[in-house]
Order: C-alpha cells, then sequence, then structure tokens
C-alpha cells in the first residue's frame, strides 16, 4: 500500500435529487449549499445542455445569485453527460484548493431540446411500434453538487484516482478504436474493483456494449458490474455519476469503484474513486475551447422564438450552436467546454 505526501484531488462532498420542477431543484439545491459552512475558492456550474439552460429565468437568476454572493472565479463548463468529469479536468489544473460543482440540469423542454436536435430524444408515439425498445432518452429534471478539494487524503477520503473522458473517432473503426484505449482500464485493475455500467436508452449504448463485451470475452476477463442508474428512457444527464456514487457508495468500503457515463458526440466518462490509500489520484491534463456565453445565449434565444413556427428549424439552430457534437472534436479525449460567468446579461425566457 503506497500512502501520497502529496495533495491528491477528493470528492469531500455530493449530492443529487430528482425533482419535479425548475423552482423545487434550486431550491433544495440553495438549502444544500447554505448547510455547508464554506466558501470556496472556485465555483463551476454545469449541464449537459451547455448554457442554454440560462434561458430559464429562474436558473438566470440563480446563476446571477451566486454571482452576486461570489468573489472568486466561476465557470460554465460542459463536455454533454460528462460534464463531471471536465468539471474535475478543469480544477485539476487550476489553482484552486476547493471548487464547488453544481449541477443545473433543469428545465426538461430546453434540454429535451438539446437531444432531439441529435436525434437521440425519445421517439414520438407514432414511431414507436416499428422502433426498438432503447430508441431514445427522455429528460428528467435533476440537481446536484460536489465538493472537490486538493489536500492530503485521510483513510476514508474519497480519492478520484483515474478522470478521462474519452472521445470515439469519427467514420467505422471509431468504435474499435475508442474500445482499445477504454479495455485496458477495464482489464488492469490494481486492487478490487466495481464497475457501474454506462447503459442508456440509446442504440450507441447498446451498440457499444455488445462490442465492449465481445472484447472482454476474447480475453477471458470477468468484469465486477454494477447495473447502471438508468434503467430506461429517463435520463439525468451529467448527474447520472452522482446518482450511482450515492447508490454505491458503501462498495468504497472495500472496492474501488470505477464508473463508466456515456456523452454526446462519442464520449465515455470514466472515473475511479478510492478510499484506504489504495490508489493516488492520476488525472490527464486536458484542453478545453473558450466559448462566449452572451453570443451563445443570443442564439439559443433566438433558436426560441424560431421553435414557434418551425421545429426543425428550431433543431437545426440547437444542434449548429451546441459545441459538444462537431465532427471537429471528434477523437480528442479530455477535451471540453468553458464560458467564463461574470454575469448574464440576458433575460431568461420560459418556453
Amino acid at each position: 500500500m503506497s500512502v501520497s505526501t502529496s495533495p491528491q484531488v477528493v470528492l469531500d462532498k455530493f449530492w443529487a435529487n430528482k425533482v419535479d420542477s425548475v423552482v423545487q431543484g434550486l431550491a433544495q439545491l440553495r438549502q444544500q449549499l447554505d448547510a455547508i459552512d464554506e466558501i470556496p475558492q472556485h465555483i463551476i456550474f454545469v449541464s449537459a445542455g451547455e448554457v442554454k439552460p440560462l434561458l430559464n429565468p429562474d436558473i438566470a437568476a440563480f446563476c446571477q445569485s451566486i454571482r452576486d454572493d461570489f468573489s472568486g472565479e466561476i465557470d460554465f463548463i460542459s463536455a454533454a453527460c460528462t460534464s463531471l468529469h471536465a468539471s474535475i479536468l478543469h480544477f485539476n489544473h487550476s489553482e484552486a484548493i476547493s471548487c464547488f460543482v453544481l449541477f443545473l440540469e433543469l428545465d426538461e423542454p430546453i434540454q429535451q431540446g438539446c437531444l432531439d436536435s441529435l436525434g437521440i430524444g425519445l421517439l414520438n408515439d407514432h414511431q414507436h411500434e416499428s422502433s426498438p425498445a432503447n430508441s431514445g432518452l427522455s429528460v428528467k429534471n435533476s440537481v446536484g453538487f460536489c465538493l472537490l478539494r486538493k489536500k492530503d487524503p485521510l483513510p476514508q477520503d474519497l480519492v478520484i484516482a483515474q478522470c478521462h473522458i474519452f472521445s470515439q473517432p469519427k467514420g467505422i473503426p471509431g468504435m474499435q478504436q475508442l474500445l482499445k484505449q477504454l479495455v485496458p482500464y477495464l482489464t488492469y485493475a490494481t486492487s478490487p474493483e466495481k464497475v457501474v455500467a454506462f447503459d442508456i436508452s440509446s442504440s450507441w449504448s447498446t451498440q457499444l456494449k455488445l462490442a465492449l463485451t465481445h472484447h472482454l470475452r476474447q480475453r477471458a476477463h470477468i468484469v465486477s458490474w454494477l447495473a447502471s442508474f438508468e434503467t430506461d428512457h429517463h435520463h439525468y444527464l451529467s448527474l447520472k455519476p452522482i446518482f450511482e456514487l450515492q447508490n454505491y457508495y458503501q462498495h468504497l468500503q472495500k472496492n474501488t469503484l470505477s464508473l463508466l457515463t456515456l456523452g454526446g458526440g462519442g464520449r465515455v466518462g470514466y472515473l475511479t474513486i478510492s478510499t484506504q490509500h489504495r490508489l493516488n489520484s492520476s488525472i490527464d491534463n486536458a484542453s478545453f475551447d473558450d466559448c462566449n456565453l452572451d453570443q451563445d445565449t443570443a442564439i439559443y434565444a433566438h433558436s426560441i422564438d424560431v421553435s414557434q413556427y418551425s421545429t426543425p428549424d428550431y433543431h437545426a439552430m440547437v444542434k449548429a450552436n451546441l459545441k459538444y457534437p462537431r465532427l471537429q472534436y471528434r477523437g480528442l479525449n479530455n477535451h471540453y467546454f468553458r464560458w467564463q460567468y461574470r454575469g448574464f446579461s440576458h433575460a431568461g425566457i420560459k418556453q
């Protein structure tokens, strides 16, 4: 057993919950934050829908209230449903030693518009008869947070031992190239390990699981799988791994816990949590694009206006403005998107 004498990235606190509405979710998140007697050095807002949820006036007001009460740096970070991983990568290479990550997976119509624009939303009822059971995703409101620290870990601390965002290259060989990167992480473990499955209700998830199972059988390797949090069409975007940590926390007493998460644009998030000094942090370098908050929210606001007249045109505008599906990022591992948040100049819009 090796005990590190240098600071590690630790998941100090985490919480997630399903909610019925935006207002309820923001109230619960505020209550959770108020119960923590600490001001972090950095705050990250997260949404798989990038900055599109800021069109909701309640979400915009919540973010502005955080900005008004906090003098430090605030960023919006996104990499589709691997946005937790992106936040960890961003924090790891920042100078901050503490960070709140606030997950705003709220406003189902706004979020669903992103999935529908990419053709991965739940299909309309009249299409179901000829479609497979796993034909799409239906966003459900959820909210959460985590507190990240850099510290010398105690035995009970949840050390983030691994954090990667793998990106499937474009083209027919892309999935095989992705698996060549992913499989070694599943077949080489230095301590007893449980792995949470990435399954979601999408055709890509089904195809990737079949291909991964084949690769593991070829190597005669048995993975100790735990079930995915998502078992039907309901989709919780970037909060899936936080819900799974809540469900499987007890396994960390005797095992390391690895969580697999699929993200749009061919991404697979791989996160390993360790306790009892089993593993030290080993987090890769990362890269990001700086994006323009006002410009992107203005385009999304215009898309909402267009949606009243043409759903196809609305979806086309949303798809064109989303960063994560763009082909130029295929095959680029550990890459994400940042919007520096200094306040929000546009009024929120309710659909």
